[in-house]
């Protein structure tokens, strides 16, 4: 049986064609890894090569995030004219699996594991039924390795992902993961993940890592984790193991890593060579409405030192459009980026994805007004916001972009800090994305009201 495995494009995403460095995704070759044997399976990435409807297949299976839902049901509708069953899963089909199921033969609602198979088999037989869910989470031990091999590794950016964890403890309103991963906090055995990283590089422990020899990603690991540091004495473990191979990794914290000493000298050890961080905010007022007051902003400044002094660079990312940000929101981030000498920031605009309980309080405030999924990519506005106009959060944040990228921030920031080298380049790749999809004349709302 001829299986493709589609990971649709958004049509107004930020990281598509348009962007230099497109990063790989492990769910298409964990969905391809989760296939039963025998199939001839395909995975097609809109982000690197075009989709041949006319290819002949049996079965289509298509994952997809909020921004990319108009995307997936219009491929899958294409693919049903011709005959073709397809299957939708992923964040946005679990949030909301009916809409998905007017689009599709099935919908898989939360993780593959366990659901595709049995979907797949159910096709087989003649079976396929409309929903396929579960009412437990999967353990994460004993998970296949992705089929990397199917992607076209030479379209992406030099980066290998593993996966070492699931879902996060901390439950943000804004945020889909626990809807989609459960709140429990679920973690791989640390020696399976060893074996993975030495799968991938090809190399034994301890032998170095100075030459590659697979066609697998190669490169800096990036941990596709929520919050690897959310099990400290796990992350422990895991950066212990990490140190022997010394290879350069990132993945996404919370800044409550700068606490425990500990826990900052042994990422140092094992190459961390930066973290993904969610600020998100200054306010703590915003903070607590939006359930991440565990963040105090009066300790960031601290903490990001504590960070930097152990090598460690910060990706920072702001939400804006929270009910306490004015138009002066904008001013005051962009100071802070400077006075603190943030390696990289992401400018989000808040967005109140299907499943949380941001777009349940918006819809019952009755601020939200644009229904089109494919505004919800965090780049356009959606609502009213509380304290500014929908234009003044969307040139606030146009602006702030432009001037955190302007050569002067650039080399202010980065010149003597950890990973000089490393955030340069990240710093000019987003330079020339935000030329590309931000307009010119965005001005500082402050400055004009």
């Amino acid at each position: 049986m001829k299986i493709l495995i589609i990971s649709p494009e958004g049509r107004h995403t930020a990281v598509g064609k348009k962007f230099k460095f497109p990063f790989p995704t492990a769910g298409a070759p964990m969905v391809a890894a989760l296939t039963p044997e025998g199939h001839d399976v395909k995975i097609i990435d809109e982000i690197v090569e075009d989709i041949n409807f006319d290819e002949p297949a049996d079965l289509v299976a298509i994952s997809s995030m909020t921004p990319m839902a108009s995307r997936a049901y219009e491929i899958s509708d294409e693919f049903r004219k011709r005959g073709v069953a397809t299957v939708i899963g992923g964040i946005h089909p679990t949030a909301c699996p009916e809409e998905a199921a007017e689009h599709s033969d099935t919908v898989i609602i939360g993780e593959a594991e366990d659901l595709w198979p049995m979907a797949v088999e159910d096709f087989q037989n003649g079976g396929l039924q409309k929903f396929y869910r579960k009412d437990y989470l999967h353990s994460l031990a004993g998970l296949p390795r992705p089929r990397w091999e199917l992607l076209r590794n030479d379209k992406y950016f030099p980066i290998t992902i593993v996966e070492t964890s699931r879902g996060c403890p901390h439950n943000c309103d804004f945020c889909a993961v626990t809807n989609f991963y459960g709140g429990k906090y679920r973690v791989r055995p640390v020696a399976e993940v060893e074996k993975e990283i030495q799968y991938l590089y090809d190399r034994p422990a301890l032998s170095g890592l100075k030459r590659f020899s697979t066609p697998y990603p190669k490169g800096m690991i990036f941990f596709a984790d929520s919050n690897i540091t959310a099990n400290r004495k796990y992350a422990k473990e895991l950066f212990t193991m990490l140190a022997k191979y010394k290879i350069p990794w990132q993945s996404y914290s919370t800044i409550s890593i700068a606490d425990d000493p500990e826990l900052l000298k042994l990422a140092q050890a094992s190459n961390c060579v930066g973290l993904a961080i969610g600020f998100e905010s200054l306010s703590g007022e915003n903070l607590k409405k939006i359930g991440k007051g565990f963040n105090k902003p009066e300790k960031y400044a601290e903490s990001i030192k504590k960070l930097k002094d152990h090598g460690i660079g910060i990706v920072a990312s702001f939400i804006f459009g929270l009910d306490w940000d004015d138009v002066g929101v904008f001013e005051r981030t962009r100071g802070f980026i400077d006075a603190n000498k943030i390696d990289s920031s992401f400018f989000l605009i808040s967005t109140p994805l299907p499943g949380t309980g941001y777009r349940q309080r918006l819809i019952y405030e009755g601020r939200i007004f644009d229904h089109n999924w494919d505004h919800y990519d965090c780049t356009h506005v959606v609502f009213q916001p509380n304290l500014m106009t929908p234009e003044q959060l969307s040139d606030g944040v146009h602006w702030l972009w432009r001037e955190t990228l302007s050569h002067k921030s650039i080399w202010m920031r980065l010149y003597g800090g950890p990973q000089f080298m490393f955030y340069l380049g990240m710093n000019y790749a987003m330079k020339m994305l935000d030329k590309k999809i931000h307009p010119k004349h965005s001005k500082n709302p402050a400055a004009t009201k």
